[in-house]
């Protein structure tokens, strides 16, 4: 009977210096007995991740949790971290120099292993909300990820198997995120049918499905992209949906800061629209990236993975706001950024 990171004879916590230490012995990316220094890197709710030094080389290793670290119960299966591995390499030769390098993976116990990012780096998402909000940054964001999908969507058929399936999409994004919302905002539960039976028909190119600051380094104007357990062939419109959500959540969250976060939105915008050039039309269009903003809005104010920088009333304003969206969707990003600006209070 094999381990497993929740079950079995032998369950492994990488979090556990000694776990840690045999599990990379086995893998020879330690020698037997060797001294090795760790620190478990926090924020993230759906894996352990631990920064280790080891056999010369400075090192991340993941174990993907089965129960997400989210006050409700949701639960994810485990070898979604192999998808993330599976990705790594086809996002690095996109982004040559701004994705960590695969190192190995543990297909039994649904670890892996890549090369860290050399310091000095920082959290985006750290930053943005300490008040570092750069255009420049934002821009680039939007070019980065338009890049992405242009590079990817001749290939979709040829892509890894693993990023063929949509199913911890579902099971970490269309479910959680907009079938919950659904349910715990009845009005809103025909849109989010809709937005989830789009997605899953969509196989238009590589979808992050996680595109958000807290996913990127910045090592001077360098963006490193991280965590690639959702990817897989769908829309494109998930994404950008997901990546202008925390830039208008954090316009929602921060009156001193409300105008800087709108423009960074519209330069995320703008370099995705300047990369993408006629492909932008595609797959249903803008129309279809303000109907994902829109979901997108709601489900990280009511589904299971509410923003946490937001307070309850800020929860319940940008529930609102959503629904507002719903009602009645713009067909232009830039139309849906100035009624968001309306509705905050900004001209």
């Amino acid at each position: 009977m094999s381990a497993t990171p929740e079950t079995g004879p032998d369950p492994l916590d990488i979090e556990s210096p000694n776990h840690l230490l045999r599990w990379l012995e086995e893998q020879e990316l330690a020698a037997p007995g060797e001294k090795i220094e760790t620190s478990v890197l926090a924020g993230g709710v759906s894996n352990r991740t631990v920064r280790v030094q080891a056999g010369g080389r400075d090192l991340i290793v993941k174990q993907a949790l089965a129960r997400l670290r989210v006050e409700d119960e949701w639960f994810s299966p485990t070898d979604r971290i192999l998808t993330e591995f599976a990705a790594l390499g086809v996002y690095g030769s996109f982004l040559p120099g701004q994705v960590p390098e695969p190192v190995r993976q543990d297909r039994e116990r649904n670890i892996i292993a890549m090369a860290a990012v050399p310091e000095p780096h920082a959290n985006w998402k750290t930053r943005l909300l300490q008040g570092f909000v750069d255009p420049g940054s934002w821009q680039e964001f939007g070019r980065m990820l338009a890049h992405i999908h242009d590079k990817a969507r001749p290939q979709v058929d040829r892509l890894p198997a693993r990023l063929q399936s949509k199913m911890h999409f579902h099971s970490l994004r269309l479910d959680p995120y907009y079938l919950v919302s659904g349910q715990r905002v009845p009005q809103a539960a025909d849109f989010m049918q809709d937005l989830v039976n789009a997605a899953t028909n969509s196989r238009h190119t590589l979808v992050h499905g996680d595109y958000s600051p807290k996913n990127v380094l910045l090592q001077d104007r360098r963006l490193w992209l991280l965590d690639f357990e959702v990817s897989h062939v769908g829309t494109p419109w998930f994404d950008v949906g997901f990546a202008l959500t925390h830039a208008l959540a954090k316009a929602l969250w921060s009156p001193l800061w409300r105008r800087q976060f709108l423009q960074g939105a519209e330069s995320f915008w703008g370099g995705y629209r300047q990369r993408s050039g006629p492909a932008v039309a595609q797959d249903g269009g803008e129309a279809a990236g303000c109907r994902h903003t829109a979901g997108c809005l709601l489900a990280r104010a009511v589904g299971r993975s509410r923003l946490e920088y937001l307070n309850d009333v800020q929860l319940d304003r940008q529930c609102a706001l959503a629904l507002r969206l719903m009602a009645n969707p713009p067909s232009t990003i830039p139309d849906l950024i100035r009624e968001v600006a309306g509705l905050l209070g900004e001209t």
